[in-house]
């Protein structure tokens, strides 16, 4: 069931992932099904890392957006990614036809996963991404006063502590 936020707000007006207005975004245009979205990729050289090799960074916006946009569409919330994993199966090619496609896979409160899968149009998979995503608030994006949840300021200690990352996010 597609939810009314993804049309009411403009909170995408801007969005590098799929907002037609932004003049370096990827402008995907999805497909809302009925469990799932898609939309058509294929990435030019301004998003290569090597020649003809488009940027693994640039593979995994892909993968973020795609799940995001199925979060939005299948819950009517807007969430933000908490943890991303994206595994590289093969090398996606500069103006190369693709596929992506997102889904939830479980809601527990105010967490969520996702998975998304970047594929040839033989269906053949280039990358699978899968991430934990938390709620946000919708009406603290739209007035720009956005702050990363307490519960998720909590996690954030938590991995760094426990990986001994030297890095602190705020």
């Amino acid at each position: 069931m597609k939810h009314a936020l993804v049309e009411e707000t403009d909170v995408a007006s801007n969005c590098f992932g799929c907002s037609v207005q932004n003049d370096i975004g990827l402008k995907l245009l999805f497909d809302d099904g009925l469990d799932e979205v898609s939309a058509p990729v294929s990435l030019g050289r301004q998003y290569e890392s090597y020649p003809g090799i488009v940027h693994g960074g640039i593979v995994s916006t892909v993968l973020d957006e795609s799940m995001g946009r199925a979060i939005m569409v299948f819950t009517g919330k807007m969430a933000v990614t908490m943890g991303l994993r994206v595994r590289f199966i093969s090398i996606c090619e500069s103006f190369a036809a693709y596929r992506v496609t997102g889904k939830i896979i479980s809601t527990n409160g105010n967490m969520i996963k996702a998975e998304a899968r970047l594929l040839t149009p033989a269906g053949d998979l280039v990358a699978l991404g899968e991430a934990s995503w938390i709620v946000i608030d919708p009406e603290s994006v739209i007035s720009g006063q956005t702050k990363v949840p307490y519960r998720t300021s909590l996690y954030i200690k938590h991995e760094i502590n426990r990986n001994g990352a030297a890095c602190e996010r705020n």
